[in-house]
C-alpha cells in the first residue's frame, strides 16, 4: 500500500505539472538564443564511484564520465538553434520536470527517506569499518574518511547494500579543519571512530594529537560544513581523576599511553562546548566478540569504571557501532554522555530504550 500511495502521487504530480504547462503561455525570461544564456550555464558535476585510483585529496575520488558531456557538447556545436517559442519552452520545461519526478521517485528506495548522509572518521579501523557497515546496512548514504585506499579496499570492499560507501581522504593529524570539512560536504551527521593505538616506538605524543587535536579538528570541521549532529566514541574512564579513581587499575594502565584517556576527555569537553548536538559513547573494554548473548547495557555519566563490581566490563565493537548509529537519529540521544558494556546477563532492550 505504501508503494501504491507513492505512485499516486507522482501521476498527481505528473499531472499538475503538464496542466501548468498547457495554461501557460507567457514567453519566459530565459528563451532566447543560446549564446544570450550561456553565462547562466551550470557547471556538471562528474559522476562519483567508490571505485577510483587514489586518493589525492580530501573530497570524493570520482570518475569523471566526460563521454555524456562530450556527447551534448557536440549536439550543441551542430544542432541547429534551439526553438524558442513560449509554448515550445514550457512543454519542454514540463516534460522535463515530469522525468524528474519519474527519476527521483524510482531512485529513492523507501526505506532511505530521511535518512541523512553520515560521515565516519576512523572508517577503516575495528570499530570504525563496523559503523559504516552498520550504515550501510540501515540505509544511510556513507562518506567513509580513510587515510589508505588499499586498506579501504580490503575492510570495507566487501560491504554489501543498496549504496556502497564513497571513499574521502581524511587524515585528523595531517589534513587542515578546512580539508576535513571538505571532505564531510553534504554530511548532516558525523561519527568519529579514530583513536590511537599504541604500538612500539610509536611517537609519545601521537595519543595527543589524534585522539585530542584530532577530534577537535573534526569538531571544528564539522561546524564549518554546517553538520547537525556528532557522535563521538570515546572510552570509559576518561573523567577518571575526577571520579577519583586515578588508582583505579584500567585507568593507571590505560593512560600509561601517552595519557589517552586525558587526552579522550580534553576532545569530549571541546565537543560539549561547540554548540554542536553530541553524543558521546564511553565504551568498555572492547572486544571482537559475535553480537550472540551479549545484550547492551547503557549507563549514566560517569558510572562505570570497569570494576569487577560493574554490571559489565567489556563491550564487542559490533554493538559500540550499532549504539553509535542509533544515537545520531534518536532525540532522546541528544547533548549526552553514555557509558556502555555488555553482559549475557543482562535483559536484552530494544534501540529505542537505549536513551530512555
Amino acid at each position: 500500500s505504501h508503494g501504491l500511495c507513492r505512485w499516486l502521487h507522482t501521476l498527481l504530480k505528473m499531472v499538475s505539472i503538464l496542466a501548468a504547462a498547457n495554461a501557460a503561455r507567457k514567453p519566459s525570461a530565459l528563451c532566447g538564443p543560446l549564446s544570450s544564456r550561456k553565462g547562466q550555464r551550470r557547471k556538471r558535476s562528474p559522476v562519483c564511484s567508490a571505485n577510483y585510483q587514489n586518493v589525492s585529496s580530501p573530497v570524493e575520488v570520482c570518475d569523471s564520465n566526460e563521454s555524456g558531456h562530450n556527447q551534448v557538447n557536440s549536439l550543441r556545436r551542430g544542432g541547429a538553434a534551439p526553438v524558442t517559442t513560449a509554448e515550445s519552452f514550457d512543454r519542454r520545461a514540463a516534460l522535463t520536470s515530469v522525468a524528474a519526478v519519474l527519476l527521483a521517485s524510482q531512485a529513492q528506495p523507501a526505506w532511505a527517506e530521511g535518512a541523512p548522509k553520515v560521515f565516519v572518521a576512523g572508517a577503516t579501523g575495528s570499530t570504525g569499518s563496523l559503523v559504516v557497515e552498520e550504515l550501510v546496512g540501515q540505509g544511510y548514504d556513507v562518506l567513509a574518511g580513510i587515510r589508505s585506499l588499499q586498506k579501504a579496499k580490503e575492510t570495507l570492499g566487501s560491504i554489501s547494500g543498496d549504496a556502497k560507501p564513497v571513499f574521502v581522504a581524511a587524515d585528523v593529524v595531517e589534513s587542515s579543519v578546512e580539508e576535513l570539512a571538505q571532505a564531510m560536504s553534504g554530511a548532516e551527521a558525523v561519527i568519529c571512530a579514530t583513536g590511537f593505538s599504541p604500538k612500539p616506538f610509536s611517537k609519545v605524543d601521537t595519543a595527543h594529537l589524534v585522539d585530542n587535536v584530532g577530534t577537535c579538528k573534526l569538531v571544528d570541521a564539522a561546524k564549518m560544513a554546517g553538520v547537525k549532529k556528532f557522535c563521538l566514541v570515546s572510552s570509559l574512564l576518561t573523567n577518571g581523576e575526577a571520579m577519583g579513581q586515578s588508582k583505579n587499575p584500567n585507568f593507571v594502565v590505560l593512560n600509561l599511553f601517552g595519557g589517552v584517556l586525558t587526552e579522550k576527555h580534553e576532545a569530549e569537553l571541546y565537543l560539549r562546548d561547540s554548540g554542536l548536538d553530541y553524543t558521546i559513547v564511553r565504551p568498555g573494554g572492547l572486544t571482537n566478540d559475535p553480537l550472540e548473548g551479549y545484550n547492551i547495557i547503557v549507563s549514566g555519566e560517569d558510572t562505570l569504571f570497569g570494576l569487577d563490581g560493574d554490571p559489565g566490563r567489556e563491550i564487542t565493537r559490533a554493538n559500540v557501532a550499532r549504539v553509535c548509529v542509533a544515537a545520531i537519529s534518536d532525540p532522546k540521544a541528544s547533548n549526552r554522555v553514555v557509558e556502555i558494556v555488555s553482559s549475557p546477563n543482562a535483559p536484552s532492550l530494544p534501540a529505542s530504550e537505549w536513551f530512555a
